[in-house]
């Protein structure tokens, strides 16, 4: 992928829902015309609809990247925990923002007469409202994880096979071969292991080409990764990602990433469970 779609995809991440909370903010702003306010408090107004829904917030998208989106995201399923950990990033946000946009509304916001009342002029911005709101009560995918569910456990459970991944990489070709086998086989033997990936450095220690790959089912289409909220110490590594595979067929996946060096070479051994199949075997641990 080069760098510029890589810019795009993560604009998007931002622009698209921005989109759709400028429909909100215009038609909220649209019905309050109707209202008899000052100029001051119609900047005021203003100010606190573009704040709240168009300031940049920083959140994970994927195992170990992270990306902005509008804060207006962050009011479907708000939480407490998220503005605490990420103080020092969210007010400068917030106060940037409303900056720009007390900067605008002393250009644009000038008129203290209300709009002359006439039904006609509720029926767009409240189809606009109820289309819009509606999203929010579109049900977005659980994405916490349990506080016993972390690194020393994923290690604790397979931290042995993981190094014996990790091993095939200062192997000769032959044990190589017949190692990969056997791993491959233990892998498929246990049910909640979806896929083990790793890559290898070539002699020159550029990370490309030959990889160890375990997937117990064929590769989805697409996937979807996210957090909210504040990530524990021990979950950084952790994700869960929905395989969307289509026609209604969807696999809960909890990505596990172990970053270790080879050569010099930064290298990401990458583990994915069926989360269901996970929590169930932990916790039956947990009981005997």
């Amino acid at each position: 992928m080069s760098n510029v779609s890589v810019y795009l995809l993560f604009a998007s991440f931002y622009f698209a829902p921005a989109l759709l909370i400028l429909l909100i903010i215009w038609a909220a702003w649209r019905l309050l015309r109707l209202f008899e306010m000052s100029a001051s408090v119609r900047r005021f107004v203003f100010i606190g609809l573009v704040t709240f829904g168009l300031s940049p917030m920083l959140v994970p998208a994927g195992t170990i990247m992270t990306a902005l989106v509008p804060h207006g995201v962050l009011l479907a399923m708000p939480e407490l925990g998220y503005y605490i950990q990420f103080a020092r990033y969210v007010f400068p946000s917030f106060l940037v923002t409303g900056v720009i946009a007390g900067l605008i509304s002393l250009k644009f916001v000038t008129l203290n007469e209300a709009i002359e009342f006439k039904w006609k002029l509720l029926i767009a911005p409240t189809v606009v409202l109820a289309i819009c709101v509606t999203s929010y009560l579109v049900v977005i995918p659980e994405r916490n994880m349990p506080s016993y569910l972390n690194h020393d456990v994923i290690e604790e459970q397979y931290g042995v096979y993981l190094n014996n991944v990790i091993e095939l990489l200062r192997s000769e070709e032959e044990h190589r071969t017949r190692e990969t086998d056997r791993l491959r086989a233990v892998f498929a033997a246990k049910s909640e292991i979806f896929s083990v990936s790793l890559e290898e450095p070539d002699t020159k220690g550029t990370v490309y080409g030959k990889t160890f790959h375990y997937i117990r089912d064929k590769s989805p289409p697409s996937s979807a990764c996210s957090r909210s909220g504040p990530i524990p110490e021990g979950q950084k590594n952790l994700m869960r990602c929905t395989l969307d595979y289509g026609t209604f067929s969807k696999v809960e996946v909890l990505r596990y990433t172990r970053e270790f060096q080879f050569k010099d070479e930064n290298l990401l051994l990458l583990v994915q469970f069926e989360y269901e199949k996970l929590i169930d075997l932990l916790e039956s641990q947990d009981e005997t």
